[in-house]
């Protein structure tokens, strides 16, 4: 399992890397696909969480709403920068972004309503200063206003950060496994 830690920290690193040649289509390209697969893992990982949302009708409805309110955002930032594609590979691929940063984002209201720790709590505060990350980093490539990079930096280095504090709480994770256990 430290594999996939070290792996989705790798990828989050070349990810940042790839920010420099973000004025190409090669390193956006980079930057959305290292970014689709990071986030892709940590769903994998938080696959626990499927079992107990069956059982939690609240968290059903939350989720539930959390993914209708963020396909209604991807969808309106899709249609403002619609015309700044550098082909439909390029829009694909945001699309997919958008689709998987749903999931995360769904999967991280899940495990903090279901869980309720500090270290759900963290992995929230995580995944939303990604999503900020990479809003301000997209809408800074396509509206060309550089303040947005400033927010991207700011939120991926938060979300890091987060992310990092999450990985190294070890007690917070047995007592979330227990806590989980016990919920079956």
């Amino acid at each position: 399992m430290r594999i996939l830690i070290v792996t989705i920290l790798g990828m989050f690193l070349l990810r940042e890397i790839s920010v420099f040649y973000y004025g190409n289509s090669l390193g956006q390209i980079a930057y959305i696909t290292l970014g689709c697969l990071a986030y892709g893992l940590i769903c994998v990982k938080r696959l626990d969480m499927i079992q107990v949302l069956a059982r939690d009708k609240i968290a059903i409805i939350c989720t539930f709403l959390f993914v209708i309110l963020n396909l209604f955002m991807l969808n309106e930032l899709i249609r403002m920068v619609k015309d700044s594609y550098d082909g439909s590979f390029q829009a694909s691929l945001i699309f997919l972004l958008g689709i998987i940063i749903t999931l995360l984002g769904a999967v991280a209201v899940l495990y903090n309503q279901v869980v309720n720790s500090d270290r759900s709590l963290t992995f929230l505060f995580f995944v939303f200063c990604m999503i900020i990350s990479d809003v301000s980093s997209l809408l800074g490539y396509y509206f060309n206003m550089r303040f947005f990079y400033y927010i991207d930096f700011v939120g991926a280095t938060l979300g890091l950060s987060f992310f990092i504090h999450t990985v190294l709480d070890v007690r917070g994770e047995r007592e979330d496994k227990e806590l989980l256990k016990s919920m079956l």
